[in-house]
Order: structure tokens, then C-alpha cells, then sequence
């Protein structure tokens, strides 16, 4: 028979996580294992049981921590000895180690991302979660793309990342199942838009610390509403009976949060949830639409609102938003001038809809040196901006005026009234014409900064043309057409094609049109 302080899987004690260094056979670490490898100068480590979604939350959830952690023992940098991460850590918690492991019996006392139950009893009401998976934050109608208990033998780090992923990135999903403050509503999503030195977790980890640490006062007396350095950090500590809310004010600026009322069980060495709903937010901010000064999160100065990504995810007009001085503040991982060399553009979000998830985004870029140069001014930053904005209004361009033309005539049979270029029927074309481009445009703008800009648009525009004209013809072999029709129906859609471009871009003919008035005076003489 168990006792009422029965506890188990301490995760700054037992090697829970399974992590593999380059080169080497995977192997468990634990909580502070993994703090102080990423804070050393070892080898590259990776997290084997982490899905793909499921990384920004744990990333995030370890440099706050961290730095969180560092504020409170006075500490300026990571350490690299598991010893001094597991005092600080024990620091945050009293000396507890109760919010360190997975499992507590006893429900007055909190469990690892897991607050205190208040009444004392989990009873019918609680829903049960018998896997990582029918817990975490992925709603899929059908299951086809991700499986929602595709983990059925869960190890405990498993259901420490669903966890986490639960607990800090949720939105709204259903009736008093409310979602996390640092998102705009809550079908919104907590987007990652940050720069990093090399995309892997220790480059990342020891450049994101320290740029947290030296913000940490500016968050405190800037227009955020966080005032005290003594704020809640882990909310998982404080009891919670689902019907009040904690006002952000009373927090640390990097604190982390919880959006739902779970406690994991324990029985014949198996772990499992139950969850409850709540009357109310545990974050009261719904006012501040997610601008909470989230670390990796942009805000859009025009709406004051923390960014949202849709389902379309990070194609090449929503990256020039983010990436160029206009649309969106930048958080504080990417502002900053120490960075030298090329850089890491990386961008991630789950994004959600009303009943469920559409789709995992995530999107890197290498920022060339003098890109990096050109953004830390304003004059570079600008330029940047309008030679992007110039390119994007030149796909439109290709894109509207000259094939979706072309590709309506060929869907609707070249017919003799007028055409409907809302023609739903060129949509494929039309995108694959997005995606293509979407491959290419930021190396090709980055690649031509230095060209003259004439001969770069020119450039620019004979290759989206090369594009398109690729997608006319892969129209032409798919839309069946009578056979009688069909060498008319292809004359027509290639005259409308070039007559478009001829019409649009009078500056690719220019050179022909001379070099024609000369053979024309040629021949009066």
C-alpha cells in the first residue's frame, strides 16, 4: 500500500531524457544534465524523443528556466556542472523537489507542470489522457497526419514534453478549456522568430540566455505590466481550483506558465493523465491579445497584437513582413547587435483553427553577412524592404495578370465571350507557382543585392516568367480539351501568355524594339 508522499520520476535526480551526442550511442540525462551540457561547450546534443511540434515549447521551457533560474542566485552566465543547476533549481522550488518529479501522490503539492488540487480529490469529472499523445495539444479530426496515440508505450520524458507542450503553447478548445496568455486569442498560436549563430540546440541555448538576462530589467520597467523581480516563475507551484485567475502583473517576466488542471497518476509502474476543465483563464490578459513580451514572439505594431500564423504558414510574403523593418516589432532574440557573420533565420509555429490543427510550420534561412550588416540599420533595413516588396509586387504581377489569365482560357475552352478569372479550376497551378517560387526568392535576393537594379528586376522577371510559363504548360497537358479544340485552345492560352508579358513588362522588349526600328530604317533605305 502506498504511502500519501509517494513520488516518483525526479527529473533533476534520474536520467529521464534520452539524448544522443554527436557520434554517440543515445543514452538518458537528466533535467540537469541536459542544462548544463547545453550551457557547456561539449557536443552537439538532440532530444530523440521530441516530435517535430513539440520542440519551441521545449527550447523555451529550458532558457527560461535557465535564465530564471540565474536571476534568482545572482548568477551572469550557464553553468556547466549539474551540481550547481540542480541547487538552482531547488532554489526556485524552496528546497522542494516535489515540482521536479512527474508523479506526486500527495495533491496539495505540485508535480512537475502540474499544480496543486485544492479539494483534494480527482473524481469523474477528470477526464483520462492513457497516452503522451491524447494529451498533448495536436486536435486532428481524421488522425491522418500526426497519430494522437501513436506513443502507446511512453517513456517519462515523453510525457514530460507533452506536458510541457500542453501546458505552454495550448490555445482555446472547447468550453472551459482555455489557452495560454502569450498567444493573440485563442485559436492564435506562440509562434518561434528568432536569429541564431547555427540551428542546434547548444548554439541556440547559450545565445538566447544571455540575451535574456540582458533584457530582464528593460521588461521590468518598460510598458509590459511586469513590476516585481519576486514574480511567480513556475506557475505550476501555486494551487489552483480552476476558478480564479492570476493577473500578469504579479509574474516574472519570463515566467512559465500553465493553461490547464492536470495531475498524472501512477499505477503498476504505467503513467496516465486526468485532466478537468476551469471556470476561468489561469492568466487574466486576454486584453493584451499575447503581447506579453515573450521572447521569440513578434508583435504587429498596426493591430498591437502578438503574431498569428495562418495556414500558410512562412511563405515568402509573410517572411518579408517578419524579416524587414514595417509590419512587426521584433522580439528581443532577434534584436541584437553583437551578431557577426552569417546568421540563422528560423521561424516555427503550430497553428490552429476552430476543432483543430492546420498544420506544423517550420522555416530556416541563412542570412548572408551582409544582409546581417544591412539590417542592424535602419537605411540597410529599409533598402532591404523595398527591393523585397519590389519583387513581391512583381509575382503578383506574373502571377494575376499574365498566367491566371492564360490558365482561364485554357479551363474554360478559350470561349468566344469574356473570361472568369476567378475560375476556382487554375487554383493548383496557381499555387504550385507559389511553392516554386517560395524555393527561390530569398536566395535570389540575396544573391542579386549587389547586381545594378535594373538588370536585377529584369532578371527577377524573366525567371518567375520561365516559372510560369512551366505551369502553362503543365495546364495544357492536364486540362482534357475536345480533340478538335485543343491546338486552338493552346494557340490562344500561349498568345494571351506572351501578349500579357509584352503588355506588363514593355522593359524586357526594349532592346528588340530598337534593334526592330533599326532593321525597319534598314530596309526604307
Amino acid at each position: 500500500m502506498s504511502s500519501s508522499n509517494e513520488k516518483h520520476y525526479n527529473l533533476l535526480k534520474e536520467s529521464l531524457f534520452q539524448v544522443k551526442r554527436s557520434g554517440e550511442e543515445e543514452r538518458g540525462a537528466s533535467l540537469t544534465e541536459v542544462l548544463s551540457e547545453l550551457g557547456g561547450s561539449g557536443s552537439e546534443i538532440d532530444f530523440t524523443h521530441l516530435r517535430p511540434f513539440q520542440q519551441h515549447a521545449w527550447f523555451a521551457f529550458l532558457v527560461q528556466l535557465a535564465t530564471m533560474a540565474l536571476i534568482s542566485s545572482n548568477r551572469t552566465e550557464p553553468s556547466n556542472h549539474a551540481a550547481a543547476w540542480e541547487k538552482m533549481l531547488l532554489e526556485l522550488t524552496s528546497g522542494n523537489d516535489e515540482p521536479w518529479c512527474l508523479f506526486v501522490e500527495d495533491l496539495s503539492k505540485p508535480a512537475f507542470m502540474q499544480p496543486p488540487v485544492p479539494e483534494g480529490r480527482i473524481d469523474e469529472k477528470w477526464k483520462a489522457f492513457n497516452t503522451p499523445g491524447t494529451l498533448d495539444l495536436l486536435v486532428t479530426g481524421k488522425n491522418h497526419d500526426v497519430k494522437t496515440q501513436l506513443i502507446n508505450s511512453a517513456d517519462p520524458d515523453h510525457w514530460c514534453y507533452a506536458l510541457i507542450s500542453l501546458q505552454t503553447m495550448e490555445g482555446f478548445s472547447g468550453r472551459n478549456n482555455y489557452g495560454i496568455a502569450r498567444m493573440n486569442s485563442g485559436f492564435g498560436s506562440r509562434p518561434c522568430v528568432t536569429l541564431a549563430t547555427a540551428p542546434d540546440w547548444n548554439s541556440r541555448f547559450v545565445r538566447d540566455v544571455p540575451i535574456l538576462l540582458k533584457n530582464y530589467d528593460r521588461m521590468l520597467s518598460g510598458s509590459l505590466p511586469y513590476t516585481r523581480r519576486n514574480g511567480y516563475k513556475l506557475l505550476w507551484l501555486l494551487p489552483w481550483d480552476g476558478e480564479e485567475s492570476i493577473d500578469l502583473s504579479g509574474c516574472d517576466p519570463f515566467f512559465i506558465e500553465i493553461c490547464r488542471r492536470i495531475r498524472l497518476t501512477y499505477e503498476h509502474g504505467v503513467l496516465k493523465a486526468r485532466g478537468t476543465s476551469t471556470s476561468t483563464a489561469r492568466i487574466a490578459g486576454e486584453e493584451l491579445h499575447g503581447v506579453t513580451g515573450d521572447p521569440w514572439t513578434p508583435v504587429d505594431k498596426n493591430e498591437a497584437k502578438a503574431l498569428t500564423v495562418s495556414a500558410a504558414g512562412f511563405d515568402y510574403r509573410k517572411l518579408h513582413q517578419l524579416l524587414f523593418p514595417g509590419d512587426y516589432e521584433k522580439p528581443i532574440t532577434w534584436r541584437q547587435d553583437d551578431d557577426r557573420g552569417s546568421m540563422h533565420f528560423i521561424a516555427s509555429a503550430l497553428t490552429r483553427g476552430q476543432g483543430k490543427t492546420e498544420g506544423y510550420h517550420y522555416r530556416e534561412l541563412l542570412l548572408p553577412e551582409p544582409v546581417i550588416g544591412m539590417l542592424k540599420t535602419r537605411e540597410g533595413g529599409d533598402m532591404l524592404a523595398k527591393f523585397s516588396q519590389s519583387r513581391i509586387e512583381r509575382c503578383q504581377q506574373v502571377r494575376n495578370t499574365v498566367l491566371n489569365r492564360a490558365l482561364c482560357l485554357v479551363a474554360q475552352g478559350a470561349p468566344k465571350g469574356k473570361l472568369d478569372f476567378r475560375d476556382s479550376k487554375t487554383n493548383q497551378w496557381l499555387v504550385a507557382l507559389d511553392r516554386n517560387i517560395d524555393a527561390i526568392f530569398f536566395d535570389r535576393l540575396f544573391s542579386q543585392l549587389e547586381l545594378d537594379p535594373e538588370a536585377a528586376d529584369i532578371a527577377w522577371i524573366r525567371e518567375l516568367l520561365t516559372i510560369a510559363e512551366d505551369q502553362l504548360d503543365d495546364a495544357l497537358r492536364s486540362i482534357p480539351q475536345p480533340t478538335l479544340r485543343r491546338f486552338k485552345v493552346e494557340s490562344a492560352a500561349r498568345r494571351m501568355f506572351h501578349g500579357m508579358v509584352r503588355d506588363t513588362f514593355p522593359e524586357l522588349f526594349i532592346n528588340d524594339d530598337v534593334e526592330g526600328k533599326s532593321n525597319e530604317g534598314a530596309a526604307n533605305v
